[in-house]
């Protein structure tokens, strides 16, 4: 709600009931730009400036939500609406002082014991808007405990992974020990696909039924998609099986299975990943080869430190010099050394940072799944992954 007096006063809210956004575009908050208005906080700092909440609206701020409610109009009529981009809890908007302050854009005088403050309506929102296109971050608290802060980096984290081509889910070995850790930690950085491996050192088939269970039960509350499931006995029939019980239709198997075990899951409709254990580049581009002569549903998940342990170099050789590339449909993110050891992302000979950047030239519409060096450390992973995201560029 706001309140008007002056000689404008009937244009600034002219309509304002029925702006698509309450405080975007044709709203007073935007009006007060357009002619180049102030913004006086009286008493109070920057977290009480709902002006700020137009920029969020304007951007269209991924973390904002639709809000449901309903006001009496000047016709003494009962209106229910939906506001899209509407602010919810907690911004750091206290965190722009001293920047704006830096810039020149507030004056400040004392009455008292009130703290006036002063500022150009139309240069603060051309500011904020050139900012918030680029770091969208701009306005969430740095708290890394703070619910609404979490919720909110991982909606916009979320819309970062939306806009590539490649879909992003965790291999759940290296997501988080047990279940709840490994929901928390996906749900702290937005990744809504999980591969199914190992949960809590068990792999998925040898977990029990009723745990099993137990365990689907919580991803579905929590909206994470099984992409695929990844078996450490590989029997048929046991696969399908569970391929059912997951409603998911992908499954990894180790390029050592049998050829013709592969077959007959792909056979019955289902999506086989064939990952190279042990293989040379060449080796696994013949292998796969003859599978996807079979069924056109079998492809690779292209395990780069696997390659690195077998000697190669899996971006300069392996992808490179093969034709391994025409049957990549996965990609583990993971690095390492020679001996098989994990090390963190850039520390090893993996070139992942270079395989990254190829398949997204390439419009990549895969998987990119994220192992890291251990499930401890799965937030420093994924942190790197972002960083290596944001240094390629969009």
């Amino acid at each position: 709600s706001v309140a008007v007096i002056g000689k404008q006063a009937r244009w600034l809210i002219k309509d304002h009931e029925n702006a698509g956004a309450a405080h975007g575009a044709n709203t007073p908050y935007t009006k007060l730009a357009e002619i180049n208005g102030k913004i006086l906080l009286l008493g109070v700092d920057q977290d009480r400036s709902t002006f700020l909440h137009a920029a969020e609206a304007l951007t269209r701020l991924p973390y904002l939500k639709p809000e449901k409610g309903a006001f009496v109009d000047n016709k003494g009529n009962i209106r229910k609406k939906i506001w899209p981009y509407f602010p919810g809890p907690h911004r750091n908007f206290i965190g722009l002082q001293s920047r704006l302050e830096s810039i020149g854009l507030i004056k400040k005088i004392r009455i008292g014991s009130c703290l006036a403050q002063l500022m150009p309506a139309k240069e603060m929102l051309d500011l904020l808007l050139k900012r918030l296109k680029t770091d969208p971050e701009l306005f969430i608290s740095k708290n890394p405990n703070l619910p609404d802060a979490i919720l909110q980096n991982a909606d916009i984290l979320r819309n970062m992974y939306g806009k590539e081509s490649f879909t992003l889910a965790a291999d759940s070995q290296f997501a988080g020990r047990y279940l709840e850790q490994i929901i928390d930690n996906m749900q702290r950085f937005g990744i809504d696909n999980i591969l199914l491996s190992f949960i809590n050192n068990k792999s998925w088939d040898s977990i029990d039924a009723n745990t099993r269970k137990w365990y689907l039960r919580g991803l579905k509350l929590a909206k994470i998609n099984i992409i695929a499931i990844k078996l450490q006995t590989f029997i048929p029939e046991n696969a399908i099986t569970l391929l059912n019980e997951c409603k998911t239709n992908a499954l990894i198997v180790n390029s050592s299975n049998p050829r013709e075990d592969v077959i007959k899951v792909s056979a019955a409709g289902y999506k086989v990943y064939i990952e190279n254990n042990d293989l040379s580049g060449k080796r696994a581009t013949n292998l796969i080869k003859i599978f996807s002569k079979e069924n056109s549903s079998i492809s690779l998940a292209f395990n780069p430190l696997s390659f690195v342990k077998a000697g190669e170099n899996p971006f300069l050789e392996t992808y490179c010099k093969t034709h391994i590339k025409r049957h990549i449909d996965l990609l583990y993110i993971n690095d390492g050394l020679p001996t098989g050891d994990r090390t963190p992302l850039e520390q090893g000979l993996a070139e992942i940072k270079e395989l990254i950047s190829i398949l997204r030239c390439r419009s990549f519409n895969g998987i990119f799944a994220l192992q890291g060096s251990s499930a401890e450390v799965f937030s420093d992973t994924v942190v790197k992954f972002i960083s290596l995201l944001k240094e390629l560029g969009e």
